[in-house]
């Protein structure tokens, strides 16, 4: 069954925080608060019907970014906070400088 929400920007800010910090999808997320609501007992700590406690995908993703934003600032492109350092371009990405992009 697929079930459309339309929901309020800042509903859907505070859903997907929330997942995010139970390593949830934000279907998980929705998915484990609706059984919550119906007091399932059969879930026995996981996420109900076969969905998996915590998203595969989140913690594998969240290593990645964090390793890009450790190369970003040992390459000093950014600082520790991940605000931009550099500001030089290479010629043919300026701003008004002609450039041939594959014609």
């Amino acid at each position: 069954m697929t079930i459309t929400l339309d929901l309020a920007g800042d509903v859907a800010t505070r859903l997907a925080i929330e997942a995010s910090r139970l390593g949830l999808s934000v279907d998980q997320f929705v998915l484990r608060a609706a059984l919550d609501q119906l007091g399932d007992s059969s879930r026995n700590g996981g996420a109900g019907f076969g969905a998996p406690s915590q998203d595969p995908y989140l913690a594998p993703a969240a290593a990645r970014a964090k390793a890009a934003a450790r190369e970003s600032e040992a390459l000093g492109i950014t600082d520790h906070n991940g605000n931009r350092l550099r500001t030089d371009l290479p010629e043919d990405m300026r701003e008004g400088t002609g450039r041939d992009i594959g014609g």
